[in-house]
């Protein structure tokens, strides 16, 4: 059996943190979960049925947070095969065709670290009500959109280092039909309440992350600008032509101390999410 452990980092996540739960706790036991509380005051880290780790809230610095998280992942690795790391609006789910669960892909799947097929998962205005957290995500959600900058190596075997961000990583991973459900972009609504709340945070580095201090127009014109795309259908959900051209430069940049990729691969279009995930999210 192989064990495996998911963590998280948390501020103030009242819509995520409760799916991100639902669904690892569904796939490798609520036992297996570790949430780092970078000092939540909103009542969501609150009686958690599952393992809390305190995280003291300074000025926001990426590069901070993503040394500790390797540090505790590391620590993990004592006790588990594989460990997770996901923000709490990352979902790693596996196509239902090719493994029953994590647990399984992991043990069918070799390698020291393993990368996902990123997807952004929108709430497309012109079709989609309001979310409902009650529900599940994909009984709600019907369309995603590839983009590489969420191809992240999330789940490792061995002690790992990221960038800032989580999108590049110190081991070549494997690959297969492993998927990350980004849920940001899940409800119009929440969205805009989350962006007035990190437009006031303090950030120790205030010349990134822009699109976390963007104005609510620009965040409804991305809205209303996907509600116009193309949406396909493709029953496979492979996505093969993107992901060999993420893998392929993944390869030509090895001697580099942290394995990167093209983040600006990204469809013009919508894809269908095949019904066989729905119950899975």
């Amino acid at each position: 059996m192989t064990r495996v452990a998911a963590c998280t980092m948390v501020w103030n996540e009242s819509l995520f943190l409760p799916i991100w739960i639902r669904h690892y706790g569904r796939q490798i036991g609520m036992e297996n979960l570790y949430v780092i509380d970078n000092d939540s005051d909103d009542g969501s880290t609150d009686n958690l049925p599952l393992s809390r780790i305190r995280y003291p809230r300074t000025d926001f610095s990426d590069a901070r947070r993503v040394r500790f998280v390797e540090q505790f992942v590391a620590t993990l690795l004592n006790e588990y095969d594989v460990v997770i790391y996901s923000d709490c609006d990352e979902m790693l789910v596996t196509d239902p065709l090719h493994s029953s669960g994590l647990a399984e892909y992991f043990a069918k799947v070799d390698g020291n670290a393993y990368i996902t097929k990123g997807l952004n998962v929108y709430h497309v205005l012109t079709d989609e009500a309001p979310f409902d957290p009650s529900q599940l995500c994909l009984s709600q959600r019907h369309h995603a959109m590839f983009v590489s900058p969420m191809c992240k190596t999330l789940a490792t075997r061995q002690p790992i280092h990221w960038n800032p961000g989580f999108h590049a990583s110190s081991i070549v991973p494997a690959a297969g039909p492993l998927y990350n459900f980004h849920l940001r972009w899940i409800d119009v609504g929440y969205s805009l309440k989350r962006l007035a709340m990190t437009r006031a945070m303090s950030w120790e580095d205030k010349s990134s992350w822009h699109y976390q201090r963007q104005p609510d127009e620009d965040m409804l014109n991305m809205y209303m600008q996907n509600a116009k795309l193309e949406r396909r259908i493709d029953e496979e959900f492979q996505f093969g032509p993107q992901m060999a051209s993420v893998l392929s430069e993944i390869q030509s940049h090895s001697n580099h101390p942290l394995y990167t990729f093209n983040q600006g691969l990204r469809d013009n279009h919508f894809t269908r999410i095949p019904d066989r995930f729905q119950p899975l999210l």
